[in-house]
C-alpha cells in the first residue's frame, strides 16, 4: 500500500480498490464459521463475533494510516454489517438499485469481500462524480425508494454520457472504499446458485467536517 498515492487517488476519484486487507484463508474461515452457525441456528452470535474480529484486524496498521491521512484525523467505523446475499437480492434489496446514500458529509463505505467477485458476480459498481451530478440534475437518482432504477444506461445515453461503470476486480480479502453520498452506485446481485459474502463498515471522521 502506497499511502500517498492511495490518498491522492481517493481524493480525486472518491473510490479506491484496497488489496488484501484480510488474508484469503481467514476470509474462507469466516465464511465456514458463518455457514456452520446458520446450520446450527446461531447466526446472530457468530455474526457479532465475526464483525468484532474483522474490525479489530482492519482498523490497525496501514489501513488505519491511510484513513487517518485521507480524513486528516482519526475515524470511527460505524454500523458494521455481515451479509450473505444470493441472486434474490434483485427483488428484496434496495441497494441493488442505483442510488446515493444519505447521511453525514464525508461518510465513506468500506465493503470487504470475503469471496471473490469472479466467483459470484455480485460486484459494487459506481459512476464518477461528474456523471453522478448530471444524473442527479436530470432526476435519475430519486430519493424515493420505490422510484429507484436498476439500469441507468438509457439515462446516460440521453445525456450524451459514457455508459461505462466503475467496477473493481475484487478478490477474497479485498475491499472497496468509496463515498456513497457523492458517487451513484449499486450492488449487483450474485449469479444464480452463488452467494456473496461481505462485511461492511461506514467510516465517519471523529471530527465533524468544517
Amino acid at each position: 500500500m502506497n499511502i500517498e498515492q492511495d490518498v491522492d487517488h481517493l481524493q480525486r476519484h472518491l473510490s479506491l480498490h484496497l488489496h488484501n486487507v484480510l488474508p484469503a484463508p481467514l476470509c474462507a474461515g469466516m465464511i465456514a464459521r458463518y455457514e456452520h452457525a446458520r446450520a446450527d441456528g446461531e447466526t446472530e452470535r457468530v455474526t457479532a463475533e465475526l464483525l468484532r474480529e474483522c474490525e479489530e484486524r482492519l482498523f490497525t496498521g496501514e489501513l488505519n494510516t491511510l484513513l487517518d491521512a485521507y480524513f486528516q484525523g482519526p475515524v470511527k467505523p460505524r454500523w458494521p454489517l455481515f451479509e450473505a446475499v444470493d441472486s434474490r437480492a434483485s427483488t428484496n434489496l434496495l441497494n441493488t438499485y442505483w442510488h446515493l446514500d444519505t447521511g453525514t458529509r464525508n461518510t465513506h463505505k468500506l465493503f470487504v469481500y470475503l469471496n471473490p467477485v469472479a466467483e459470484h458476480g455480485g460486484n459494487t459498481v459506481m459512476v464518477d462524480v461528474e456523471r453522478t451530478k448530471r444524473l442527479r440534475q436530470a432526476g435519475q437518482l430519486p430519493m424515493a425508494l420505490d422510484e429507484r432504477k436498476q439500469d441507468v444506461t438509457e439515462a446516460l445515453e440521453q445525456l450524451g454520457l459514457s455508459t461505462e461503470v466503475l467496477a473493481y476486480d475484487l478478490k477474497a480479502g479485498d475491499a472497496v472504499l468509496f463515498d456513497p453520498i457523492t458517487l451513484a452506485h449499486r450492488c449487483l446481485p450474485p449469479r444464480e446458485g452463488r452467494l456473496r459474502y461481505t462485511i461492511c463498515f461506514s467510516i465517519v471522521p471523529e471530527r465533524a467536517p468544517a
